[in-house]
């Protein structure tokens, strides 16, 4: 019930409500007053339900932020793939993605896999939205994902595919040029 569901939310942790520890305190205390302020989101991307309120609130104070004092800024998001999963906040990523830009900032998404990115559920349009791709070495790839969904040449695609060092990556520009 919706009653039980929110009651997790915000009730009293002891009494099993697992979720109010993160939304019950009497004081917002998330600022970003530092330059770099990151967040070890490992266990709460473990927890699918936990991941889109959590991620919504830690978006929407940096948003708060840059509104009131906008500079330039970056959003930096590791093992999006989990991220990309939710239907819930799949269509936040894309939001953020747009407005990055307009807004001076930028947004870096990391996942291992270009599968993962071509195969979300709104992969066109994220793919359509990115600026840059860095694409490390794999020698797993498939010309489905790489050629097709992410729009490399076959010889960009060779590189990713049969080159042996792991410190050398393509970095690629939209509809452009390539550098290795």
């Amino acid at each position: 019930s919706i009653a039980s569901r929110i009651k997790k939310w915000v009730g009293e942790p002891e009494k099993g409500n697992i979720y109010s520890q993160f939304f019950n305190s009497k004081k917002d205390n998330l600022d970003f007053k530092s330059k770099i302020v990151a967040f070890d989101m490992a266990n709460v991307l473990k927890d699918p339900e936990l991941l889109s309120p959590t991620s919504y609130y830690i978006f929407h104070k940096f948003n708060q932020v840059i509104e009131e004092s906008p500079s330039p800024h970056m959003f930096f998001i590791d093992e999006m793939q989990k991220y990309l999963e939710s239907d819930s906040f799949n269509p936040h990523i894309i939001s953020t993605l747009k407005e990055s830009r307009k807004r001076n900032g930028i947004f870096v998404g990391c996942m291992q896999e270009a599968s993962t990115l071509v195969n979300s559920k709104n992969g066109d349009e994220i793919i359509s939205n990115l600026a840059t791709l860095i694409i490390f070495p794999n020698s797993k790839a498939r010309p489905e994902h790489y050629i097709d969904g992410l729009g490399l040449t076959d010889n960009e695609f060779d590189f990713v595919k049969n080159h042996a060092n792991p410190r050398h990556v393509l970095i690629k520009k939209k509809d452009s040029h390539s550098v290795i």
